[in-house]
């Protein structure tokens, strides 16, 4: 009886843990790219050694959000031939969003993190921040027609502001250049929504007519992509 009884015992508790599902680690943050460099050519990552996305983000283009497992990652920052830009570790945070922004500066391409802090705007109003990600021009400002103040003073390439309340509706951007007053650009009328998220930055070259001209790019966001 007790040849029969240890075996079968043993039997039964292989097959209960065989049985037993594996934990998974259900505690993630997000990351998306925003591609502003026009020397790029397009850009893909690579997390922990695998490629995240099938194809290339091109210039002015972006992903959506993509969840991963909080803790640190290994990023490599490719062009479009392959080629490693930059390797960055990144600590993903449970229930944090972050942008990795590609982009020119003077002619180099660099790249930043940013947190995404998306706290709901109340009644009437949206959230705008803006990013310098010209690769030639100066410092700026960035004026708002539903502002008394600048959106932005003094914003150098790279520099970028944290998310600000503006009236939803129809409103004009403009951007100074710092050390001369001039305006070198003017956004055409865009319209805020109430509750959304508006992520502008200042792209391209000033003095180009290409496709790289100076220019201004919005990312409109409700915080779930």
């Amino acid at each position: 009886m007790k040849k029969f009884f240890i075996p079968a015992l043993f039997i039964v508790m292989c097959t209960i843990l065989a049985c037993e599902p594996n934990k998974v680690d259900t505690n993630t943050g997000r990351l998306r790219v925003i591609n502003a460099s026009y020397l790029s050519g397009g850009v893909n990552i690579f997390a922990d050694y695998e490629q995240v996305y099938n194809t290339a983000i091109q210039y002015l283009n972006y992903s959506l959000y993509r969840d991963y497992i909080t803790g640190k990652h290994l990023i490599d920052i490719r062009d479009v031939n392959n080629n490693i830009l930059d390797t960055v570790t990144l600590q993903i945070d449970f229930e944090k969003s972050y942008s990795l922004i590609v982009y020119d500066s003077a002619n180099t391409i660099q790249h930043k993190i940013i947190d995404d802090n998306y706290i709901t705007p109340n009644g009437s109003m949206a959230k705008v921040r803006f990013l310098h990600l010209s690769n030639n021009m100066p410092s700026i400002h960035v004026l708002s027609s539903g502002s008394l103040a600048p959106l932005a003073s003094n914003l150098n390439n790279g520099d970028y502001t944290s998310f600000q309340d503006i009236l939803a509706g129809f409103q004009n951007f403009s951007i100074q250049d710092a050390s001369t007053s001039q305006i070198v650009y003017t956004q055409p009328s865009i319209e805020l929504h109430a509750g959304k998220f508006y992520t502008m930055y200042l792209k391209g070259n000033l003095g180009s007519l290409s496709d790289d001209s100076l220019g201004v790019f919005v990312i409109e966001n409700n915080a779930d992509y």
